[in-house]
This record gives structure tokens, C-alpha cells and sequence, in this order.
């Protein structure tokens, strides 16, 4: 458990400044309950001592009074506000000193804490894509707890049509990649995303939908047909299909885009 400041002590206030945290001469002051000026006057005292590397530890700075003055300041590491707590004495001066060191460990480790984040998450972005090679790749899709296989997975998530066209063509990309190495894969894919298959229950569990009219009436098979056909043309350089290439006689667009009863039109996929 963090060690607390003394009652009716400020605690110590840091700032991280260049990705060190750091501290000022007027906390210091306050925390330790010294006049700003003394403590100033103790920081330049110092300074002549210390090997010109070591200065670095002390930024000159200022502040602007309840006057309006501008006067001096300092800005300190850990290691220069450990130099100069050195010379502070008196009963309590080591407890205000622990409350500070305790405060620039807290900090130094909520720092490293987020480096280790975002490197691991850098770490990841870097790693290679695993390829698509069966419908098991298929980021919407997966067993359920009843060892059902989903084809999709997916739970809505998107208060607006739009807010998931960027998740849908991400999708589409795994289908084209599957077709491209197992068309039959693609085919059971598409085929039962559209018909739906095993429908999810609130449980997690999933129960064959019978009573789908895409899977009964064969619509659904139809449609992963000529989603394959498709991606073969693509495959062999035939031009996408784009819903918004040309106006309509007699249907005017709206806002400079086409929306139906589903939402946006798609975008075109590479």
C-alpha cells in the first residue's frame, strides 16, 4: 500500500515533462513547508558544486505571483529533488522526503506500465497476418460452447449503418482471401452466413435454424454461388461492380449517395 502524506501535509505533486516525471521548487516548498525563496536560494547554492551533467537535473523556470511578478523557479527529477532534500533537516524531514520518493516511484512505475503497453501492442500490429485457409480463420466466426460452429459470431455493436462498413469490408477481404485458397471453404462460409445456419441463443449456445427462408428455399446457396463467381472475375481482372458508378434516369441521388432499406451502399473491395 502507497505510504500517505503526514495529516494536513500537501501531498507531493509531480508532472511528467519530456516523458520524466518531475517536480517544481514552489511544490517542494509547499509539501516541506520551507519559504519558495529559501528553497530557491538552497537549489542555487547547490548548483556550483555539481558536475555540469548533473545540473541537468535542474531546469530553470518561472512562475507569476498573486501580483503578477514573474519570478524564479525550478524544475526538478527525482534525482535533483534528491539532491537537494539532502540538506533539509528537521523531525519530519525524512517523512516528507519518503512521501516524495514514494510519489516519483508510483509515477515511474504507472510510466513503465504504459512503455510495456504500448510496446506490446506495437509488437502485435508488427506480427504477420495469419493467413486465411479454412472458415476456422474467419475472425466472424466460431464454435459456440455446444461445439456448434457459428458462421457468425459477430454482435451488434453499431448504434449507425455506417459505424460498421469499415468491420464489414474487413470481413469480406477474409472471404475473398478463403475463396482464393479453398473455394469450397468460402462456399460453406457465405452460404450459411446468409441462410444463418445455427442461430445464437442468449445463452451462448446456438440451435439449427430449420426455418430460415434463405437456407430452405436454396436463396442462400444461390448467393454464395454467385458471390464465388465473383471473386473469380475479380481474381481474373474483371472490373468491380460499383452501385454509385452512374445516375439512374428518373432516380435522382440523395446527399451525393445511395441508401436503401439496409443502409449505405457498399464500398468497392480489392
Amino acid at each position: 500500500m502507497a505510504k500517505q502524506p503526514a495529516i494536513g501535509t500537501p501531498a507531493p505533486v509531480l508532472a511528467v515533462v519530456n516523458g520524466v516525471p518531475t517536480t517544481t521548487s514552489l511544490d517542494v516548498a509547499l509539501h516541506f513547508g520551507k519559504r519558495h525563496d529559501n528553497v530557491v536560494r538552497a537549489i542555487e547554492s547547490l548548483l556550483p558544486q555539481l558536475p555540469p551533467v548533473t545540473r541537468l537535473n535542474f531546469e530553470a523556470s518561472d512562475y507569476t505571483d498573486a501580483t503578477g511578478r514573474a519570478l524564479p523557479m525550478y524544475r526538478l527529477t527525482r534525482d535533483g529533488f534528491t539532491l537537494l532534500a539532502m540538506g533539509f533537516t528537521g523531525a519530519r524531514a525524512l517523512e516528507f522526503k519518503l512521501d516524495y520518493l514514494d510519489a516519483f516511484n508510483r509515477m515511474e512505475a504507472e510510466l513503465a506500465r504504459q512503455a510495456q503497453a504500448l510496446a506490446a501492442r506495437a509488437g502485435a500490429r508488427a506480427l504477420p497476418k495469419p493467413a486465411i485457409r479454412s472458415r476456422e480463420d474467419l475472425s466472424f466466426a466460431r464454435y459456440d460452447k455446444d461445439g456448434h460452429w457459428r458462421n457468425w459470431s459477430v454482435e451488434p455493436r453499431c448504434r449507425q449503418w455506417e459505424d460498421g462498413i469499415e468491420r464489414g469490408e474487413a470481413f469480406f477481404r477474409e472471404v475473398a482471401e478463403l475463396a482464393a485458397h479453398d473455394e469450397d471453404e468460402a462456399y460453406d462460409a457465405l452460404r450459411f452466413v446468409f441462410g444463418r445456419g445455427w442461430a445464437s441463443s442468449t445463452n451462448g449456445s446456438s440451435q439449427w435454424s430449420t426455418g430460415h427462408p434463405g437456407e430452405e428455399t436454396g436463396f442462400a446457396a444461390a448467393l454464395a454461388r454467385a458471390a464465388l463467381d465473383g471473386l473469380r472475375a475479380r481474381r481474373g481482372g474483371a472490373e468491380p461492380f460499383d452501385p454509385d458508378r452512374k445516375q439512374k434516369p428518373g432516380r435522382p441521388r440523395k446527399g451525393g449517395s445511395k441508401r436503401g432499406a439496409l443502409g449505405p451502399s457498399s464500398a468497392t473491395f480489392h
